[in-house]
């Protein structure tokens, strides 16, 4: 009889732990991601019998070369009081930077009788490192769910794309001279921030500190779905809406042009058999800025999507979305907007088990990958693992990969 009655206690208690509840009471955790890409070389590439790289100056004539790459971390405490209001805060930082060298220059390195070309614009590039923390709220009004997430940021870093320019002249080996002009903007002085990336101690002042976050700036994030009727859900988000912009007080111009005059088949021997050693000309002093208001907004997105449940349940969902991007590393011009779209698939088993798949073009990445989500209901582990690349073909190469993790606890 004791041992009915422990056996049902126990029942009892596994089925309320995993009982089917809307969410968490009270809930913490820890969110991370992190990914990298390029349009060119795939993990078999690097990584085979040969044991070299084969870097083919007609392939890359056609397309340039992409490089990107990003990181993002988020800690957060939530605190549900009922099904219609919910409660939270959160703190992160977040990189990102890419490189994209045109394909006009490699056009010219693979021609025997260019001549004489001027490029314009040989390399794009960018960078920025933000900081912030912010509220987090939900609400719901019958059918209606909607979230609101003001947050304060701070920028670290932001390099916007620098103007490079190029004289080449291929009609007797290569001759080529470029021109280089960026700017790279910081929160903390460069004396400060150099002594940082350094070997020689942690140098961070409570002034310097004040300084960075003086320059704080404010947006505000917005999510909102709509149940039309048991088989279609319809949302949209906005993330990141400016209403403040952060400033940036610190800078440093850099300026310089190097000359290169070199045999392309005598450039790949030498290469080929480790003996190339290009040496530039030293880079000219910079010039460096300590009172600046250099306005940086974080990455402006759009997106709408459809939820709809074939069984009228959430067994089963497919959710397309549409959408945009502004205001990225990649430039403030109206040329530089990204499209956004993709399809996700998802198996939900009640509240515990859930396995996606989805595949979609963002912030000009093709990206398609795998996600699962274990929910024992005081700890839930989200996981997420993708192929990407800026060339969708390559995207099935392992030209890039993106891993996240989640972690929650609580009840």
């Amino acid at each position: 009889m004791k041992k009915t009655l422990v056996c049902c206690l126990l029942l009892s208690a596994l089925a309320s732990l995993w009982a089917e509840k809307p969410r968490r009471y009270v809930e913490f955790g820890v969110d991370a991601d992190v990914g990298v890409a390029n349009n060119y070389l795939g993990l078999f590439d690097v990584f085979n019998r040969e044991r070299t790289i084969v870097i083919d100056f007609l392939r890359l004539a056609e397309s340039g070369l992409q490089i990107g790459a990003t990181a993002e971390a988020e800690a957060f405490l939530n605190i549900n009081f009922s099904e219609k209001f919910g409660l939270g805060f959160f703190g992160g930082v977040e990189v990102a930077q890419y490189e994209d060298v045109s394909k006009e220059l490699f056009k010219l390195l693979t021609a025997t009788d260019a001549g004489s070309q001027n490029i314009e614009s040989v390399m794009s590039a960018g960078a920025s490192a933000f900081v912030n923390a912010g509220l987090r709220t939900s609400f719901k009004f019958g059918k209606l769910s909607l979230g609101f997430s003001p947050a304060a940021y701070v920028p670290l870093m932001y390099i916007p794309p620098p103007q490079v320019s190029a004289h080449v002249d291929t009609g007797s080996g290569v001759k080529a001279e470029a021109n280089v002009d960026a700017t790279v903007y910081m929160g903390l002085p460069p004396d400060t921030l150099f002594s940082l990336l350094s070997d020689n101690g942690f140098h961070l002042s409570s002034g310097d500190i004040w300084n960075t976050l003086e320059g704080w700036g404010l947006d505000t994030s917005f999510d909102a779905e709509y149940a039309c009727n048991p088989r279609w859900d319809l949302g949209a988000s906005v993330a990141h809406i400016p209403l403040y912009p952060a400033r940036l007080r610190y800078g440093a111009q850099i300026r310089y042009n190097y000359p290169l005059d070199f045999d392309v088949d005598e450039l790949l021997e030498d290469l080929l058999n480790g003996r190339f050693d290009l040496s530039l000309p030293e880079l000219t002093d910079p010039v460096f800025y300590d009172n600046l208001a250099f306005r940086v907004f974080r990455p402006l997105r759009f997106d709408f999507y459809a939820a709809w449940k074939p069984f009228s349940t959430k067994l089963i969902v497919l959710k397309p979305d549409i959408g945009f991007s502004a205001l990225t590393v990649h430039g403030y011009e109206a040329d530089k907007m990204c499209f956004n779209a993709g399809l996700e698939a998802q198996l939900n088993l009640k509240r515990i088990f859930s396995l996606s798949l989805a595949t979609g073009y963002r912030e000009k990445i093709w990206r398609h990958g795998l996600g699962l989500m274990l929910n024992l209901r005081v700890l839930q582990i989200d996981l997420a693992v993708a192929l990407q690349s800026p060339d969708f073909v390559g995207s099935f190469k392992i030209q890039g990969a993106q891993a996240a993790v989640g972690l929650r606890f609580g009840y």
